[in-house]
């Protein structure tokens, strides 16, 4: 019953729908003749010319961007506010510019049956367009700009608003719509929850951090896809063309699938051998740019340190028990919410707290083996015997600097223990020059952290290195 109900609801739908259609067209066509249907040519002369091309705007303009609605609405409750506005940008893209990258490898590569439905569909829309005597022509692609641009050579033109425009809106609509919910395919929005903490081939992503899905501002998504992608030492070569960054990586393992596509990526082709391309859509050049720069300042290097030592970390779980880390400076602690960058307030890098250093020195707080100490000085991360992996980094921007003021006293690989001198620095200089003074201290590995605090006796007040601040409890 419950069928047929449905049936016959829908059959009334489609009756309305197609009595608005005659009803537009009667209105329309009178329209049409006066204005559209006087003969057009193109400058060589060819009174055939644009019917090709007119097949692609029905695609552009109203096929794809009802695909977008059917992904939005076939996406969970609880992920239709961020794919609201993936879509709504690929959609936009579609329509003004005539690009549909970011549109179509949304599903191009989880469901090819809509990728072959597309193709159909862009036969059905040739077929339309040559029935109803429609010549179009484009100088990029089949954009709304296009349409405008060449408005005065067009041919029934109309016909593709009031008839044609809507039959492929309406098609692309239902059968994405129904076709996402019949064979649950995982367009955006519908990943399962474990994908979306792993990689994207459904592996578990074991020694990658996952960073849950939030909204940044246009000034830090260049450094948080960079921190995504692995950090600049994992990036050997980058480039973009309007849709897409083109990329080279080191190590393909390093790259944050899951965060990237949270941050607004349509889609992630992986060629192989490192070769990596991430749809953005038109914004992917202006990011190319933002990034590089990013990478010739070594702002991002610091995230790199969220891959290091990941064979300590899979490890991790034997000792359990409670873990106490100490200041690495005198100094007065805070939280890492008062750090005043967004990477570490956002803890996106992990959690802990920061130091507002008294004087230039900085000392091991804790046992462990320095696994990384970066050419200017001003940053490093070591792992604990129990594969804690901790980030010092002295002030905020000091990358800047250039080594300027900072003199490191371990190198890579040593063995040291808690009060071991680490680097001293200038402070006066780092207070002139850098941003802040203020020092984070924080834990890159957080997914084997049961939970964290800062000491009662510690926060908010003056301490000396070697005090107690960070109690760890692991998984």
């Amino acid at each position: 019953m419950k069928i047929l109900l449905r049936g016959k609801i829908y059959l009334t739908i489609f009756c309305e729908f197609a009595l608005c259609l005659k009803v537009m067209f009667v209105i329309f066509i009178t329209f049409n003749k006066c204005l559209f249907t006087r003969k057009k040519s193109y400058f060589a002369g060819d009174p055939t010319a644009g019917r090709f091309m007119a097949s692609e705007f029905p695609i552009m303009l109203f096929g794809l961007p009802a695909a977008t609605l059917a992904m939005y609405l076939r996406a969970k409750a609880t992920k239709r506010k961020a794919i609201a506005g993936i879509m709504l940008s690929a959609a936009l893209t579609s329509i003004i510019t005539g690009i549909t990258e970011p549109i179509e490898f949304s599903f191009i590569f989880v469901a090819p049956i809509l990728y072959i439905f597309h193709v159909c569909a862009a036969f059905l829309s040739g077929f339309l367009t040559n029935l109803f005597d429609i010549h179009l022509g484009y100088t990029f692609s089949a954009s709304i700009i296009d349409f405008i641009v060449g408005f005065f050579n067009q041919k029934n033109g109309l016909m593709l608003f009031a008839v044609v425009g809507p039959i492929m809106f309406a098609l692309y609509f239902t059968v994405f719509y129904w076709l996402i919910g019949a064979m649950d395919i995982k367009t955006p929005g519908r990943e399962d929850e474990d994908d979306d903490n792993g990689s994207e081939d459904g592996s578990s992503g074991e020694g990658r951090r996952s960073i849950s899905v939030q909204p940044v501002s246009a000034s830090d998504k260049a450094r948080e896809v960079l921190a995504a992608l692995g950090g600049a030492k994992n990036i050997r070569a980058l480039d973009a063309c309007i849709t897409r960054l083109r990329l080279t990586v080191a190590n393909i393992d390093n790259v944050n699938k899951a965060r990237l596509k949270g941050l607004g990526a349509a889609g992630i082709m992986d060629a192989g051998g490192g070769n990596l391309q991430v749809i953005f859509g038109v914004e992917s050049d202006m990011l190319k740019d933002q990034i590089q720069s990013l990478m010739k300042q070594d702002l991002s290097s610091v995230a790199s340190v969220t891959s290091v030592g990941t064979s300590v970390g899979k490890n991790v779980g034997t000792n359990v028990g409670s873990i106490t880390i100490n200041s690495p400076m005198n100094g007065e602690i805070i939280s890492v919410d008062s750090i005043p960058d967004q990477t570490f307030a956002d803890k996106i890098l992990g959690d802990g707290f920061a130091v507002i250093p008294s004087n230039g020195e900085v000392y091991a707080p804790m046992d462990g083996k320095i696994v990384q100490m970066f050419r200017t000085g001003h940053a490093l991360g070591m792992v604990s015997k129990d594969g804690i992996e901790l980030l010092i980094h002295v002030g905020i921007d000091t990358v800047k600097m250039e080594g300027r003021g900072f003199k490191a006293l371990v190198k890579e690989g040593e063995n040291v223990l808690a009060g071991t001198k680490l680097i001293e620095f200038d402070l006066a200089l780092i207070s002139k020059e850098a941003k802040s003074i203020i020092s984070p201290v924080v834990i890159t590995n957080m997914d084997v952290i049961k939970s964290l605090e800062i000491v009662a006796n510690a926060k908010g007040k003056k301490v000396n290195q070697g005090s107690t601040v960070l109690k760890i409890n692991l998984k």
